[in-house]
Order: structure tokens, then sequence, then C-alpha cells
């Protein structure tokens, strides 16, 4: 149960990101929801970026 608690925080954490950058104008925080949702997404995907790799796991050509 921890990963979709994690993966659904990333999302909430990305929202707020993105709502108060709007809102104050502040690019740090918009960058920082986007890098958020990115990990929402790649947690989200198999097989997409880095972060959805095991350790050890080598990308198949």
């Amino acid at each position: 149960m921890k990963r979709p608690l994690v993966t659904a925080l990333l999302l909430v954490a990305a929202l707020a990101c993105y709502g108060l950058g709007l809102g104050a104008e502040i690019a740090l925080l918009l960058f920082a929801g986007a890098v958020l949702e990115l990990c929402f997404w790649a947690r989200m995907v198999p097989g997409f970026g880095l972060l959805s790799r095991k350790p050890g796991q080598r990308k198949t050509p």
C-alpha cells in the first residue's frame, strides 16, 4: 500500500505546486510541479524513464 500512496502524494504535491506557482507567479514552484508530475508519470507507466526501473535492471534494445 505504500507505493500507491507515494504515487498519489506525488500527484497531489504536483497539483499544489502548480496551483501555488500560478497564483504567486513563482517559476520555481512551476518547475517543482513539473518535476513532481514527471515522477508521478514515471511511477504510473511501466518502462517510462529511469525511475520506473528496478536496481540492476538494464534496458533491452
